[in-house]
């Protein structure tokens, strides 16, 4: 089984992190890259010039990676280590330039898997968001002209991760809660399927109860979201997402809607195939006050519907782990287009 290694969790993480850093590398070695989200909340704390901020307004892509691998070696810094702090987005991007930095080309030439062959460089992660799961997994999903796509390489795994309440504890409701949906859907998607094992089944079923006891029961503690986060997203590293991020990944792609917000639509139409757990989500919604976007549908053409369909039929592994090895039958264009069409 694969997962991070090296994990610290508690109050005082972040500043430990930034010392452990800073023991094992001088200043000029370690890059950061930010979200400028939490700017003001650790510009106290990462007191250096090597450091960029990065406003996230789309899903990450790889012309931003390329571009930061080109800012980073343009400035002559010999970097050693990248400490990374954000949500998944930057979590993605940050883990995707730590491979590029050491491999040659375009981050495009390595969306796949098991591409790259070098090592990248040493990566710290600092999730700034609970939900993505993107600090626990080998895979920085990127967006190219062609299509979404991750990095999927040993190489993305992060060498260590400090989860802090502090950098999520000032976190919007609304991106909150969809972050949130994100890493309880994926404990769902990870728990119905054939791959996995009794390890990302139990992984799975705590990160499950984590989040509904966080949006159902008014639960105030944001060390068990990121605890969730972390558990479902090292165990859908070691067993498969499902047709919910299947059938999300052409509403990011065509349409631009955030990747968490996406599952969430989708998710909810699913009752037919996840069966209680759309309940509880629907219960999760009215609890906290969210209303899923509506009529998303009426703007779309069936051209778009098909689009979308033949982006999710290229996930093979996700649509084997749920409907088994007869996943085209049952993935098919009349499911797919239902589904679209009543979002």
């Amino acid at each position: 089984m694969i997962q991070v290694q090296n994990v610290d969790i508690g109050k005082g993480s972040f500043q430990k992190g930034i010392e452990d850093i800073y023991k094992s590398y001088d200043l000029k070695s370690v890059f950061w890259i930010v979200d400028s989200a939490v700017k003001n909340k650790i510009k106290r704390f990462v007191k250096t010039k090597n450091i960029i901020f990065l406003e996230i307004r789309h899903e990450p892509s790889t012309d931003q990676v390329d571009d930061l691998v080109k800012f980073i070696k343009k400035n002559k810094y010999k970097i050693k280590c990248l400490g990374i702090i954000g949500g998944g987005s930057v979590i993605d991007l940050g883990k995707a330039v730590s491979v590029m930095l050491t491999n040659k080309g375009y981050a495009k030439d390595y969306q796949g898997w098991e591409i790259p062959k070098k090592k990248g460089i040493k990566k710290i992660i600092f999730p700034s968001l609970a939900g993505t799961g993107a600090e626990a997994t080998r895979s920085a999903v990127l967006n190219s002209e062609e299509k979404k796509q991750g990095i999927n390489s040993i190489f993305c795994l992060p060498d260590r991760v400090y989860l802090d309440s502090f950098l999520i504890n000032s976190v919007p409701k609304e991106i909150e809660f969809y972050t949130g949906m994100d890493c309880y859907i994926h404990s769902i998607e990870s728990l119905n399927g054939s791959f996995g094992n009794k390890l990302t089944k139990q992984y799975a079923s705590s990160a499950k109860s984590l989040c509904e006891n966080y949006f159902l029961n008014s639960s105030e503690n944001k060390e068990d979201l990121l605890t969730a986060s972390f558990l479902a997203g090292t165990a859908i590293m070691n067993s498969e997402v499902g047709v919910t991020h299947v059938l999300s990944y052409g509403l990011s792609f065509l349409f631009g809607v955030p990747h968490g917000k996406a599952n969430a639509i989708i998710f909810s139409k699913l009752k037919e195939v996840y069966g209680e757990p759309v309940d509880t989500f629907t219960k999760m919604l009215k609890k906290n006050s969210i209303k899923l976007p509506e009529n998303l549908a009426r703007d779309m053409s069936e051209k778009d519907f098909l689009k979308m369909y033949e982006i999710g039929k290229k996930m093979e592994n996700p649509l084997r782990h749920i409907f088994g090895n007869n996943w085209i039958s049952k993935f098919s264009e009349d499911f797919a287009l239902d589904i679209y069409k009543r979002i």
